[in-house]
């Protein structure tokens, strides 16, 4: 589904979207502070920055390289919370709302200058965690990948994921549903099914198929390690002032997909403030340009990168923070949120 917006210029566009999210943020803000005796998800603030070793174009001359900035909020529109003496058997259901906005520069040797990409996104995030040990979660998101262009008449993407949780124990979880997104270069439709096994009292494996592999355990009470191996990747459309395609008047896709293999240090700070480090390895990275098609297209380019390196760092600020009981099952998805980027 589509939507391309075309009647407002650049100025206007901006300022009409900068006083709709100050007015949705406002608004969720006064009513987030009316959640009294309710859930533990009390909402986030973020900033990330990502820096890339410069790659080199393996069938060409030349290199890739595309660091980024990220701001985000996450916040609850409704939380409920009813406790038992057995985790498994508690109730829970919440709803947030999360949106974010990602700066990227477009460092590629041949383009005659780097390139500002940017994705936005909003969207909405609800968990609902029955008795009997059932739980589901919804996750959907509209989009903006453009460039410093094409933002002037913007076209609307989405993603999705819906995953159904079965606790057979405190220890053993088993998962499966469908995810849509960007993450392999193109908008796809995967089937998800896995499993998450508690190791010991704290320690957790988690598999997703085809989407990732984590491995959780905490070093102290104020540092615990996630190694991961998932995809990385998305999409950006593309104002065509080059020799791609011969028109220069082309709107093309920016496709790129990768491998990430990494650790993330998760530290904590303060009882709200957190930061994550998280340096890791691209590994089998593709990247090419095509027509603007939902999936693959006409290809103009297709081209591989040698495998470099990234350092991810991310700030969260959880400014309304309460004290939350432990292993509330608002927490046991943050994880495959964060690294598949829904």
């Amino acid at each position: 589904m589509r939507l391309t917006i075309d009647i407002f210029p650049k100025f206007m566009f901006k300022t009409v979207s900068f006083l709709c999210c100050f007015f949705i943020f406002s608004l969720i803000f006064s009513h987030a502070q009316n959640l009294k005796g309710r859930a533990a998800n009390n909402g986030s603030l973020f900033i990330e920055n990502t820096l890339q070793s410069k790659q080199k174009v393996n069938n060409a001359t030349g290199f890739c390289q595309i660091p980024n900035l990220s701001l985000g909020l996450n916040l609850p529109i409704y939380n409920y919370y009813k406790p038992a003496s057995d985790t498994l058997n508690s109730k829970y259901f919440g709803i947030n709302l999360s949106a974010s906005n990602k700066w990227s520069s477009l460092k590629l040797s041949f383009l005659p200058e780097d390139r500002l990409l940017i994705n936005a996104k909003l969207g909405f995030n609800s968990y609902y965690f029955l008795k009997r040990k059932n739980a589901l979660n919804l996750n959907i998101s509209g989009l903006l990948n453009e460039d410093a262009f094409t933002i002037n008449k913007p076209s609307l993407k989405y993603n999705y994921a819906f995953l159904y949780s079965r606790f057979v124990s405190n220890k053993f979880s088993y998962h499966t549903g469908i995810v849509y997104s960007y993450i392999y270069g193109e908008g796809i439709l995967l089937p998800a099914l896995g499993f998450k096994y508690k190791i010991g009292q704290k320690s957790q494996l988690s598999i997703i198929l085809p989407l990732q592999f984590t491995y959780k355990t905490p070093i102290s009470s104020k540092l615990m390690l996630l190694f991961y191996l998932h995809p990385q990747g998305g999409i950006n459309r593309f104002q065509n002032d080059t020799n791609l395609t011969g028109n220069a008047s082309e709107i093309v896709l920016f496709r790129r997909k990768s491998v990430a293999l990494g650790c993330i240090f998760i530290i904590k700070l303060k009882d709200n403030l957190s930061l994550l480090a998280d340096p890791s390895f691209l590994l089998d990275q593709h990247f090419y340009f095509s027509e603007d098609n939902e999936r693959k297209g006409t290809q103009y380019t297709n081209n591989t990168l040698e495998k470099g390196f990234q350092i991810r760092t991310r700030l969260i600020w959880r400014p309304w923070n309460k004290k939350s009981k432990k292993d509330q099952p608002d927490d046991l998805l943050n994880d495959d949120i964060y690294l598949l980027g829904l």
